[in-house]
């Protein structure tokens, strides 16, 4: 059941193989931070805002609370896998539970957002494009500064929220035409190549990752077995004692010294 849940968000190929120690840790990462996600809740806001102001965009408001809700209940599920993490040590099936209750949250938010964006950059003035450019660009800097420990979400999100905005830009720039139609085209292009692009940095900086975990596992493999025998040192003992304990409710007698 647990690797049946493991394989539904990441869309992980048959090739790849994580250990569950790996797989945890990497989850543990992809839930953490809640300051990036409330200042992309105050950009949204303040660009529907900004809207509003240069003119009734019923419809901007509508996707900035849809973005907003998804957002708090994003942050909501950060917070109770904190809390939950503190408490109970995690398990490979209750990591899975986590991480699909994340993506069902997340996909919805970047398909909204590109679609915010899209409308936003047919409609809205240059105050709101301008806006609409700054808050695309961190939207994709913080998938991919975090996104990257699930590279093929973080591929999705990165697309489904730039590529409409890219997509906004190209039939503004057919609709302009003129100087500032190349401007517009200009800029749906490089959204398009740096959303691209930016799919090879993810690739790198999961394969560091995974280099890194591989490291830390070799690591503490060596600080428990003695380099002379081969066997296990005191350090593994005292953890396989400690765990034998706790399993069997404290009752155990015996400690090491």
């Amino acid at each position: 059941m647990a690797r049946r849940f493991s394989k539904l968000p990441e869309y992980r190929s048959s090739s790849e193989r994580l250990s569950d120690a790996s797989y945890i840790e990497l989850v543990t990462l992809l839930l953490g931070g809640r300051l990036p996600i409330a200042i992309m809740a105050l950009s949204v806001v303040s660009v529907a805002i900004l809207s509003q102001l240069a003119g009734r965009d019923d419809r901007a408001l509508a996707f900035a609370g849809g973005i907003f809700v998804l957002l708090m209940i994003r942050a909501g599920i950060v917070t109770a896998f904190k809390r939950s993490a503190k408490t109970v040590p995690l398990t490979m099936a209750a990591t899975c539970k986590w991480e699909v209750r994340y993506v069902g949250v997340v996909l919805p938010y970047a398909i909204l957002f590109g679609l915010f964006n899209f409308h936003l950059v047919n409609t809205g003035d240059e105050a709101v494009r301008l806006m609409v450019v700054a808050q695309t660009f961190g939207f994709c800097a913080g998938m991919v500064s975090r996104g990257f420990v699930r590279p093929q979400l973080c591929a999705l999100m990165v697309l489904m929220g730039a590529f409409p905005t890219a997509i906004g830009f190209l039939i503004l720039a057919a609709r302009t035409g003129g100087s500032s139609g190349i401007v517009f085209a200009f800029v749906g292009v490089l959204f398009g190549t740096f959303a691209v692009s930016s799919l090879e940095t993810v690739r790198h900086l999961y394969r560091a990752i995974l280099a890194q975990l591989a490291t830390k596992r070799e690591l503490a493999a060596f600080a428990r077995v003695d380099p002379l025998t081969g066997l296990a040192n005191r350090l593994a003992m005292r953890e396989k004692l400690a765990s034998e304990e706790d399993r069997g409710g404290g009752g155990n007698p015996l400690h090491c010294c």
